[in-house]
This record gives structure tokens, sequence and C-alpha cells, in this order.
């Protein structure tokens, strides 16, 4: 959500011709900061995200919609949930609360925990 909200804003910055500079003294700060902001290396808060749409004319719709049903059945989504249960458990991740721990921050270790790649 934070990289559509960050592309939603550089696209409006885009089409009024706004500069990171022009929109960081809109809203009495940097243009480091802005930059840090949109490049993500910078929590947004709603109101950071309202506060820059408001300095590029424009103002932030949220919209809840209901998730897209997945079907559970390995056929159906290539995934076989079964073995991703065991490969989560294997790694002490539990829950799909929970956050997906840095050291395995790479895709070739995602496909085989998603059960995408033999092991």
């Amino acid at each position: 959500m934070i990289l559509w909200a960050t592309e939603a804003i550089a696209e409006a910055m885009e089409m009024q011709g706004r500069t990171r500079a022009e929109v960081a003294e809109a809203l009495g700060t940097s243009r480091p900061n802005v930059t840090q902001i949109l490049s993500g290396s910078r929590d947004m808060t709603l109101r950071t995200l309202a506060a820059l749409a408001q300095a590029c004319g424009m103002r932030v719709d949220l919209k809840l919609e209901p998730l897209p049903q997945v079907a559970h059945a390995p056929e159906a989504t290539g995934i076989d949930f079964d073995k991703l249960e065991v490969s989560r458990r294997r790694l002490g991740i539990e829950g799909d609360g929970e956050r997906w721990p840095k050291q395995y921050d790479d895709p070739a270790l995602s496909r085989l925990v998603l059960g995408l790649d033999d092991e």
C-alpha cells in the first residue's frame, strides 16, 4: 500500500509539474525529507500522505474492498498449502500475522517456502 501511495504522489507531482523542493516548501520541510518519504526509507503516515497530496493539489480517497476469494487447492493456485505450513513451522514463522523474517527475504527461498520449487 505504501508503494501505491508513493507512486500516486509521484504521479500527482509529475502531473502538476511540482518538484520535490516545491512540495517540501509547501509542507514546511526539507527536500531530503520528501525524498526519504517517497523512496520508502522513512515511514509514511496517513497524515503525511494527505499533506503530500494537498501539496500537489489533490486529496486522498481511501477505499476498503473485500479480498478476492482464493482457492486453497494446489491445482488452483500452484501452491501446496500443506507444504507451505510445514516450511513455515520449520523456519519458525507462526501464523499469517507474523512478519516475514528479514533473513528470509530472498526470492529463491520464498519460492521454496511457498512450495513453488522443489526442496
